[in-house]
């Protein structure tokens, strides 16, 4: 959970081992339990390490994405992985402590979880459209950085185009985003 790379290969490895026929459940039960302690310790997590937080965030996505139940994904994490993206986009409320490099961080969490879209969709649509309402509203905001508005806005193209997205377009983001840094620097 402290390194937010990792993440990927921890659900995968996950999602084996709760297939496995003689301990899955008790392991499957085991893991929830301990995502379920560090969700609702996840202010406290935010607050001591942004690194840590946004490696919560991408484990519960990544077993969002990986584990199953009968071919289904598992429908109790759809309010967490939605909760816990709404967090990195801070709909809710501006975070004034924050500075620029950790929002960009955490938007650049939000923006690899995107794959936890369609899942979500197929879950909640509600939620699914709230999300979708929240980029929106940080796009629109005043103090979104231009960084944020381009990776949110390609989302939101992505989304539009059914999840497919031309090379033009794709190239397109992509020189936007290295102007938007070369900026910065």
């Amino acid at each position: 959970m402290k390194d937010s790379e990792f993440s990927p290969l921890a659900a995968k490895v996950a999602n084996k081992l709760c297939s496995d026929e003689t301990n899955g459940n008790t392991f499957r039960s085991a893991l929830l339990k301990a995502t379920q302690e560090n969700y609702k310790n996840r202010e406290s997590i935010r607050g001591k390490s942004v690194s840590e937080w946004m490696g919560l965030v991408s484990l519960i996505c990544e077993l969002f994405n990986h584990l199953r139940t009968g071919g289904l994904p598992l429908k109790p994490l759809a309010g967490a992985v939605y909760q816990t993206l709404v967090e990195l986009l801070r709909v809710e409320e501006a975070i004034v402590s924050q500075n620029k490099d950790e929002e960009e961080d955490e938007i650049d969490c939000f923006y690899l979880n995107f794959k936890t879209f369609l899942i979500l969709k197929s879950v909640d649509q509600a939620k699914f459209d709230d999300l979708v309402g929240g980029i929106r509203d940080t796009i629109l905001a005043d103090n979104t950085t231009g960084k944020t508005r381009c990776l949110l806005l390609e989302l939101l193209e992505l989304y539009a185009r059914d999840w497919n997205i031309s090379t033009d377009l794709e190239r397109y983001y992509c020189d936007m985003l290295a102007d938007i840094m070369a900026k910065d620097t």
